[in-house]
């Protein structure tokens, strides 16, 4: 887990041959200062010049995300605390929540959807594909194969397509679409086989949480992997967790969910203009006030029986106080 306080962003250009005009343009990052991180920008620059020269052809620049971890990037967003027991680090994220990251103690968030909702859509998707196939068969029915080949023709035929990939789409939505209990089921049954295990299981507001707390993990490790695919954790959520080497979970609420509609800014840490600064403070003195009404989960069982790790312990109740969790707050 890579989480470094000071970013620096570094751009040259060249004209080359043909009087082309390139920029390239590379982050920096350093824990220690800001002109070790604008050093390490130069430094990535001018790799990107030598793969250049020799043929190869790097990105021009790179997506200023505050979760890049596709592109091999340290998690760039502002560390606001860190845990010196368990190693944790709080950060806030791009839309501005707390999230706390850990290196080793295993969390895992498992999305919920509503298979009412999607079976309604795809019920929605069946009958505009019937209609779609009534008037495409009464046009070509009553035109003969001449109307079969004209443009509006083709252009109904297009939107049957489209809308049979929609219903392939929600179709598997709905297959995938679980509820809390089948969630907790598929949790019960992983204990139940492995006595050894330790699991604090949470409700947050979209799904479920659960945190190991019978000892420390890798998350880039096949254990990690099965549990993981066992449980039906969130692939993007998944992939994060190996790509950053870490576990995170958000510890305060949503702004959305509190009734914040403004935004503070994705990817902009660290503000490069001193008015991007100024609106972050204002957004973030707003957003903390209200989301100090709010938990970010709720505790719901504990499974298994085996010894909690002391360094899990740490993170738990850390986790715990962060979140807010039995404050009797509603969660967001």
């Amino acid at each position: 887990m890579e989480i470094p306080r000071f970013w620096a962003e570094h751009r040259e250009f060249r004209v080359l041959a043909g009087r082309r005009r390139v920029t390239l343009r590379r982050f920096g990052w350093s824990s220690s200062s800001a002109e070790a991180a604008a050093a390490h920008a130069r430094q990535r620059v001018a790799e990107a010049w030598t793969a250049w020269s020799t043929g190869q052809k790097p990105s021009r620049r790179e997506a200023k995300l505050a979760y890049g971890g596709a592109d091999g990037l340290p998690i760039r967003e502002e560390i606001l605390s860190e845990h010196p027991t368990c190693g944790g680090i709080v950060t806030r994220n791009g839309y501005g929540a707390r999230c706390l990251n850990v290196p080793d103690v295993l969390f895992a968030d498992i999305d919920l959807e509503n298979r009412r909702e999607w079976a309604a859509r795809l019920c929605g998707s069946l009958l505009r594909g019937l209609i779609l196939c009534g008037l495409l068969g009464w046009f070509w029915w009553s035109g003969g194969l001449l109307r079969a080949t004209t443009p509006w023709s083709w252009i109904g035929a297009g939107f049957l397509l489209l809308n049979l990939f929609e219903i392939i789409r929600r179709w598997r939505r709905w297959q995938r679409a679980r509820t809390a209990e089948q969630v907790l089921g598929s949790l019960r049954a992983w204990c139940a086989v492995r006595p050894d295990w330790l699991l604090w299981v949470y409700r947050t507001p979209a799904g479920i949480r659960t945190l190991a707390a019978h000892r420390l993990f890798d998350p880039r490790s096949t254990e990690t992997d099965e549990f993981f695919a066992a449980v039906g954790v969130d692939p993007v959520y998944h992939r994060m967790c190996r790509l950053q080497d870490c576990f995170r979970a958000r510890v305060s609420a949503k702004p959305w969910r509190i009734g914040i509609t403004a935004r503070i800014g994705w990817g902009t840490w660290p503000p490069v203009r001193a008015v991007s600064a100024d609106r972050r403070k204002t957004w973030v003195a707003t957003y903390e006030q209200k989301a100090s009404e709010y938990a970010a989960c709720e505790f719901l069982e504990k499974l298994g029986a085996g010894p909690e790790h002391p360094r899990a312990r740490a993170v738990r109740e850390w986790h715990d106080q962060l979140s807010q969790v039995g404050r009797n707050l509603p969660v967001a």
